[in-house]
């Protein structure tokens, strides 16, 4: 089920509410840092009324670059409210922007990161079997 889209990203919960799907969108090249927090904070509104345990990321065409400072606020403020609503496991696809890549890598090598199993994948299938699993 859509949850919500806009120029950068969409976000949707499967038909069980155990996952939350955010697909990000190739127009994250042009996104700045305060439409990155505007989306994560859009996201965590729908973590916290809908409560999945886990959480696929479609990061291959992400491309915005997250900065150390976006890194730390997204370390500071999205993760503490992933962990208080419960999400245990999280999937990501992984983009072939190498530079982008390593900086969502790099956010998550933050403290609150290693509260979530993470795992990286270039099959959605596989992404989905490994959330799924118990």
């Amino acid at each position: 089920m859509k949850l919500y889209s806009s120029n950068f990203v969409e976000i949707s919960l499967s038909d069980n509410n155990l996952v939350i799907t955010n697909e990000w969108f190739k127009t994250t090249a042009s996104m700045f840092d305060e439409q990155y927090k505007a989306e994560m904070l859009k996201f965590i509104e729908f973590v916290v009324l809908h409560k999945p345990k886990y959480h696929l990321i479609k990061s291959i065409d992400f491309l915005y670059i997250i900065t150390i400072e976006m890194q730390e606020w997204t370390n500071n403020t999205i993760f503490p409210q992933l962990i208080n609503a419960g999400i245990k496991k999280i999937a990501f696809l992984v983009s072939s922007e190498i530079i982008s890549q390593l900086s969502i890598e790099q956010t998550l090598e933050e403290n609150n990161a290693s509260a979530f199993a993470i795992k990286y994948f270039d099959s959605e299938n596989e992404a989905k079997k490994w959330l799924l699993e118990k």
